[in-house]
């Protein structure tokens, strides 16, 4: 899973992928297991599924099986898990004057350079080199956001926080930095936070699928409110590309918990009626010595 940040760049969608201008940074996730890439606008960025500042959906499945709020297995013995994201991902536009795509140029190899040092796990090294793009470019989020996800790596999310705040500062109309942000306040036990960061990363981008699957946990495991679970698993469901199996009994368990679960009708049965041939009309029994049934022998073949 890769996380994104799309601060001052243009974003538009093309064959499924999302094409980024100058400025847009993508990094590894909080497991900080995947590469990190920095796209520019020759480099296509991932697919939706591959975008995310959330931990993988599946580790979410095991925590809300963790909850009993589902069985952790289902009855075939296989575990229930959420798949991958395949929402097309938030809608974001925004825009960079020229000399700040320029300064997104000049800093790029940097920029890089840090993401490189994050996939070899040198942490500290990587969080100090963010530092230096980030006192050059300020407005950019992109370095502040990967501090942010190194933070949460080391289980320091109240550091994220507080960066989480420098992007907000810098760019309050980015739905990823929201998205992160509820999160990171999510970690920390301020859920009522992380439900209005995960409503402000919605109200920027509707069909941001990964927030609605955010805010569908938080509100089915920890505020509680079950009838807005519903709501927005169904709403991460509608989005997907592929319907996931496991959301789908989510759904349906959160459908009968609120009494709002209507059964599939049935299929009326249909009644095969199969028409048989009328038996042929019976011969009167034959009298036995008639003409009927008597056969004339063979004629014999002439002696001499």
């Amino acid at each position: 899973m890769k996380f994104i940040d799309d601060t001052g760049c243009f974003i538009r969608k093309s064959s499924g992928l999302c094409l980024l201008v100058m400025g847009a940074a993508l990094s590894g996730c909080s497991s900080m297991k995947e590469k990190p890439v920095m796209a520019n606008a020759d480099v296509p960025a991932p697919t939706a599924e591959e975008i995310s500042s959330e931990p993988d959906l599946e580790k979410l499945a095991r925590e809300r099986a963790a909850k009993g709020e589902t069985k952790a297995r289902d009855a075939d013995g296989k575990t229930t898990t959420a798949g991958a994201d395949t929402s097309k991902g938030p809608e974001v536009v925004t825009q960079l004057d020229a000399g700040q795509k320029q300064l997104a140029r000049n800093l790029q190899p940097e920029f890089e350079r840090a993401l490189a040092m994050m996939k070899e796990n040198r942490q500290e090294e990587a969080y100090a080199l963010f530092e230096a793009i980030q006192v050059q470019a300020p407005t950019l989020t992109g370095p502040v956001l990967n501090q942010a996800l190194i933070r949460l790596a080391q289980k320091k999310p109240a550091e994220a926080v507080e960066l989480l705040k420098k992007a907000q500062a810098a760019n309050d109309k980015n739905p990823y930095v929201w998205n992160l942000s509820g999160y990171a306040e999510k970690q920390l036990g301020h859920f009522k936070a992380a439900r209005e960061a995960y409503e402000k990363a919605l109200a920027l981008s509707p069909n941001y699928g990964k927030a609605h699957f955010n805010l569908a946990v938080l509100s089915d495991l920890y505020l509680p409110d079950l009838p807005n679970a519903l709501k927005h698993y169904e709403a991460y469901q509608a989005l997907q590309a592929q319907p996931d199996a496991t959301v789908a009994k989510w759904i349906v368990d959160l459908q009968k918990r609120t009494g709002v679960y209507k059964a599939p009708a049935k299929k009326a049965a249909v009644e095969e009626i199969t028409e048989e041939p009328s038996p042929a009309p019976s011969e009167p029994p034959k009298e036995e010595g008639t003409a009927a049934d008597v056969t004339a022998p063979a004629a014999e073949s002439a002696k001499p």
